[in-house]
């Protein structure tokens, strides 16, 4: 058994580094990492095969919308598809070389990704075209997260949050009770979201900060490091 384990090693130098992204459905599970790396379980951990990656760039973020269709964002603007489970992974033309660090979709048309120099994108055809809204702010984003195809929102560098109400046509900043200037020389980094309802969500930051939001609107400190 070790020896086995000695030999994927090797030939998998990317098992030995670091993991970013998962995303667990029912019994199946997908993590995503460095160069190019996509690990499946099909019994929530117990066994993992490494699924065909087209690329080795590092992977971030990966979402799954149903046991067959996902995708998975990465660097250099790096955007995969699966309609099969992830037997067979294809790259989608993002028009970017932005690092992607949050992934998220509402139905198996509609998505958005978002990362490094204020990069959006948004697909409404399953991700083979991707429309650029990026904001002109140098902000590196972490997440972002929509709760029907209008109603979303990003969070990231310096503790900022945006929200949008017409599903990335334009977005407003929101006032974000952890947001720091750059010239503060502060890390108050947001690098998580999470809505399990339509209008309450939490935002996940550095040194264990949490924020909570009901209605969307106002966002408050739950939780901070003293």
């Amino acid at each position: 058994a070790f020896s086995t384990h000695a030999a994927i090693l090797a030939k998998e130098p990317a098992l030995q580094e670091n993991f970013y992204g998962v995303h667990i459905l029912d019994s199946r599970v997908w993590v995503v990492g460095y160069y190019g790396t996509i690990l499946h379980s099909k019994d929530r951990g117990l066994t993992w095969k490494i699924q065909r990656s087209p690329t080795r760039s590092s992977l971030f973020r990966v979402r799954f919308l149903s046991g067959e269709k996902g995708w998975i964002s990465g660097s250099y603007g790096t955007l995969l598809y699966t309609a099969d489970g992830g037997n067979n992974w294809s790259a989608q033309p993002t028009g970017t070389i932005e690092q992607l660090f949050g992934l998220t979709s509402v139905n198996e048309h509609t998505g958005w990704a978002v990362g490094s120099r204020g990069t959006i994108l948004h697909t409404q055809d399953g991700g083979r075209s991707w429309l650029n809204s990026s904001l002109s702010e140098d902000l590196t984003f972490s997440d972002v997260a929509f709760v029907n195809p209008s109603r979303g929102w990003i969070v990231g560098e310096f503790g900022v949050i945006f929200q949008t109400r017409n599903g990335s046509q334009s977005w407003d900043k929101q006032k974000s009770p952890v947001e720091v200037s750059f010239v503060s020389g502060e890390s108050r980094n947001l690098f998580a979201l999470l809505f399990p309802e339509p209008e309450n969500g939490w935002a996940f930051g550095l040194d264990g900060v949490i924020l909570k939001t009901r209605g969307g609107s106002r966002w408050e400190i739950v939780r901070q490091k003293k």
